[in-house]
Parts: C-alpha cells; sequence; structure tokens
C-alpha cells in the first residue's frame, strides 16, 4: 500500500487535515504550545522547558523579553522542528536548533527592543543550521559570542556582509554592478 506525502500545510494519513484550519477531531488535532505529533501531541518540540506552575517555557526559544506569544521561531506541529522566524522581507533574524542564535549584525537585545537591522547587513542571507551553540550561557547569563552565520552576495564579505570592494556602486534597488571593483583590472580580497 502507498503512503501520502502530504503538501505543504497539509498533514494526517490521507492529507486531509487543513494545518491552518485543524478541526480537533480524529487526527486533525491542532497541538498546544511546545508540542507536536497529532493526534495525540505527545512530543515536545525542541528547547521546551516544562514548569508544573507555568506550563510550556522556551518553545523555539521564546525569551522573556519577547514575550510568551513572540517566540524566535515556531515549532512544526508535523515534524517538531523549529522553523525560525523571518523579518517583514522573508529574511531569517534567528537561526539554530532552536532559533537560538541571532543573526549578525542584531543581538537579542536589540530585537527585543525593535531595533533590529536587516539580517547580514542587507547584502546576505542568514544561514539556517542545526547548531546547539548558545547565545548565552545558561550557567552565567554571559554573552557567548556565538551568531549565526551570514552567506554575502558577490561583493560583499564580513560577519554581517558590511565589507564592501573598492568601486562596488549598487542602485536604489540594492542591484549591484561588479564590474566596477577594483576599477576592472584586478579582483577584491575581503579577507586582506
Amino acid at each position: 500500500a502507498g503512503v501520502c506525502v502530504c503538501n505543504s500545510g497539509w498533514f494526517g494519513s490521507n492529507c486531509q487535515c487543513d494545518l491552518a484550519n485543524p478541526t480537533n477531531v480524529g487526527e486533525c488535532v491542532a497541538c498546544g504550545q511546545g508540542f507536536w505529533g497529532p493526534p495525540t501531541c505527545s512530543n515536545t518540540c525542541p528547547g521546551v522547558n516544562l514548569d508544573s506552575t507555568f506550563g510550556v517555557k522556551l518553545s523555539c526559544n521564546t525569551v522573556p523579553e519577547f514575550g510568551p506569544d513572540s517566540p524566535q521561531g515556531t515549532c512544526d506541529i508535523i515534524t517538531g522542528d523549529c522553523r525560525c522566524n523571518t523579518d517583514a522581507n522573508g529574511l531569517y533574524l534567528f537561526t539554530g536548533k532552536f532559533c537560538q542564535l541571532p543573526c549578525p549584525p542584531n543581538t537579542l537585545s536589540d530585537i527585543a527592543a525593535g531595533r533590529e537591522l536587516p539580517p547580514c547587513g542587507g547584502h546576505g542571507v542568514c544561514l539556517q543550521t542545526n547548531s546547539e551553540q548558545s547565545y548565552v550561557d545558561p550557567s552565567t547569563g554571559a554573552l557567548t559570542g556565538f551568531k549565526g552565520v551570514c552567506e554575502c552576495e558577490p561583493g560583499y564579505a564580513g560577519e554581517d556582509c558590511g565589507k564592501t570592494c573598492p568601486g562596488l556602486v549598487c542602485d536604489a534597488n540594492g542591484r549591484c554592478d561588479l564590474s566596477g571593483i577594483c576599477n576592472g583590472h584586478g579582483t577584491c580580497d575581503l579577507n586582506g
């Protein structure tokens, strides 16, 4: 017998359940925050910290500064994987197995205060990883220095894609002409 492989947004043994509108009947159960795996929803999402007094905390790395309804990611109720949140332009603000690492140049404090800058300076993408490195040392509360990793557009480099080559000219829409780099008579070493 065949097995159904559901399209995005659908689940259940016959793909009969709409993720956006679960019926809470049979297999089509909407799992509560921090849990996945309908119909029983008995699996905990990554990063979940169960507290007998307050219930679920830290599902996909919700941090206190953001409040309980603003996690850094959401738990996929079908797979249990964290899906990191994006900004208004669809660029990832966080990465890591638990969405625990902010993408440069941002810090958790910047994002919590609503002062986030475009991830990777607007000139790259923050790579999504399964890293379990922590941004904050849980025993001391000190910053570890670990952040997400940017993959920069041609002509840009650096942790936050903030370094540019001499002669790089970009228009108002962010489209860059690479032919002017080093006056077209050399290559640019952004690590030098």
